[in-house]
């Protein structure tokens, strides 16, 4: 899956949304994971994650580990 970085559906993007389906399963993921996984580019998602982080989308559990809000009660 190819990600275009300019394409916005709503608030959030596609390349936001495709992260957020990828973490749905409760696993934590880095950038680099998630980049590899939805085919865009490190440094990108990287920013994007941490925006999600901040509109309460994910937690940060550590330095570049992410997992979806929803998630952490699993």
């Amino acid at each position: 899956m190819t990600i275009d970085n300019e394409e916005q559906t709503g608030p959030l993007n596609k390349t936001d949304e495709a992260i957020l389906d990828v973490m749905s399963d409760g696993r934590r993921y880095t950038a680099g994971l998630l980049a590899e996984l939805i085919d865009a580019d490190r440094a990108y998602v990287n920013a994007r994650l941490a925006l999600l982080a901040k509109l309460d989308y994910l937690d940060r559990v550590h330095k570049g580990l992410y997992v979806r809000q929803d998630s952490t009660n699993n």
